[in-house]
């Protein structure tokens, strides 16, 4: 394991993402075993950069953050698509962040991978690094059609029960997704399965961490 998640009582838990869903399919599990390990006392707060002008979406994100125990959402406004082209912006939201919460006090912060084709989590993640110089930065990933997926340094083993309600999740909180033909249970229990495989577990979430001190 790289880190025992009930170290993260007392802490803040940051999960930043370009858009409504991406933290929900890249960690969700992950999230709940936090909430789970540390007696529902790690503070949980979610930020998402793309959605909060789409009513949908942005009820669609809170319903979700809601049931992975968040404590405060964020849902900003920027344009999908566009945030390479808003990154200043972006940097200035994730410092005001950093200085309200106190960069000592956050245990783990999770965000897109630094090499996802997305040009928008891409941005978040480059940010992140920029702006975070204290905390454990975990990077999650996302499948998609650019096939961009790498070799997971990071595994979240998750039993048959976690994975469900995964799954259930994405499908229940996120019913405007339904319209990609790739949106199913299929494709989250394959990449889940797949990288179970890779840690001898029945379901995993593959991560990558880049800097660890000990």
């Amino acid at each position: 394991m790289l880190i025992n998640l009930a170290s993260l009582e007392g802490k803040t838990v940051l999960a930043f993402s370009a858009h409504c869903d991406d933290v929900a399919i890249g960690c969700a599990g992950l999230l709940r075993r936090i909430m789970r390990d540390t007696k529902a006392k790690a503070c949980l707060r979610a930020v998402t950069f793309c959605g909060g002008d789409d009513s949908t979406r942005g009820a669609e994100e809170r319903h979700a953050m809601t049931a992975l125990g968040c404590q405060e959402q964020t849902i900003l406004s920027f344009p999908d698509t566009q945030l390479p082209e808003n990154s200043l912006l972006i940097k200035k939201e994730m410092l005001d962040i950093r200085d309200r919460i106190g960069e000592r006090e956050i245990g783990l912060i999770l965000c897109p991978r630094l090499e996802d084709r997305h040009q928008d989590h891409r941005a978040v993640a480059e940010n992140i690094w920029r702006v975070f110089r204290l905390a454990l930065i975990v990077e999650y990933e996302i499948a998609k059609y650019e096939a961009d997926l790498g070799s997971p340094n990071v595994y979240v083993r998750l039993g048959d029960e976690d994975a469900a309600w995964k799954v259930e999740l994405l499908l229940s909180a996120y019913p405007s997704r339904k319209r990609h033909h790739w949106w199913s249970a299929q494709t989250f229990y394959a990449l889940m399965r797949l990288r179970g495989v890779e840690c001898n577990s029945p379901f995993a979430e593959g991560m990558y961490c880049r800097k660890l001190a000990v």
